[in-house]
C-alpha cells in the first residue's frame, strides 16, 4: 500500500484550478501515494469525476454537507497509509512538496505539519509568502485556528500533512 494518502476536498471548483492541482499531484517526485478526490456535492460532478479517472485517482462523492463533513469522509478513506495529506483543490504544489513533507514527518513523527505557501495573482506574481510552521501538539494547532477566528481571519492554509495516527480519530466540525 501507499505511504501517503492525499485527500483533495472540492466543491464546484473551476476546471482549470482543479486540473492544475491534479497535475501538480501527479507530477510529484515522491510517488508512493494514493490520491482521493472528495467531492462535496459539486454541480460539475461528471467533469470532476472524469478528471479523477483521467489521473487514476480515487473519487468519492457525497451530498453537499460542508468542508468539515467532506474532510471526515476523507479520513474514512484511509487504508494502510501511514500519512495523511490534505490539499486544497485550487492549490498547485511544488514538484517536491510531498517528498519534503514526508522527510519532515520522518524527523518530527508526532507532528501536524503545514508548509510554506505563496499567495499569487492571476499573472502568477507572488503577492505574499508564509514561513514553514509545525505544531508539535494538536492543542497548539487548535489554538492557532481559534486565534485566527477571534481576529476574523480565515486560517488560510488548509493543507496539512500528518501521521494517520494523529488524525484517524479526529472529527472536523461538520459545518455547512
Amino acid at each position: 500500500m501507499a505511504k501517503v494518502l492525499i485527500l483533495v476536498p472540492t466543491y464546484n471548483q473551476k476546471r482549470e484550478y482543479l486540473l492544475e492541482c491534479l497535475k501538480s499531484i501527479k507530477n510529484q517526485t515522491f510517488k508512493d501515494f494514493r490520491c482521493c478526490i472528495l467531492d462535496d456535492g459539486s454541480q460539475n460532478r461528471e467533469e470532476t469525476e472524469a478528471l479523477a479517472k483521467e489521473y487514476k485517482f480515487d473519487y468519492v462523492w457525497q451530498e453537499n454537507e460542508g468542508i468539515g463533513s467532506i474532510r471526515n469522509l476523507g479520513i474514512k478513506q484511509i487504508k494502510d497509509e501511514n500519512f495523511l495529506c490534505y490539499i486544497s483543490s485550487d492549490d498547485s504544489l511544488e514538484l517536491d512538496y510531498i517528498q519534503v513533507m514526508y522527510n519532515a514527518a520522518q524527523e518530527y513523527p508526532d507532528t501536524i505539519l503545514y508548509s510554506n505557501y505563496y499567495l499569487m495573482d492571476e499573472n502568477l506574481n507572488i503577492i505574499q509568502q508564509t514561513n514553514y510552521v509545525n505544531y508539535d501538539i494538536y492543542e497548539d494547532f487548535v489554538m492557532a485556528v481559534v486565534e485566527s477566528a477571534k481576529k476574523n481571519q480565515m486560517f488560510v492554509n488548509y493543507n496539512l500533512f500528518a501521521p494517520v495516527k494523529l488524525l484517524q480519530d479526529c472529527l472536523f466540525n461538520p459545518d455547512k
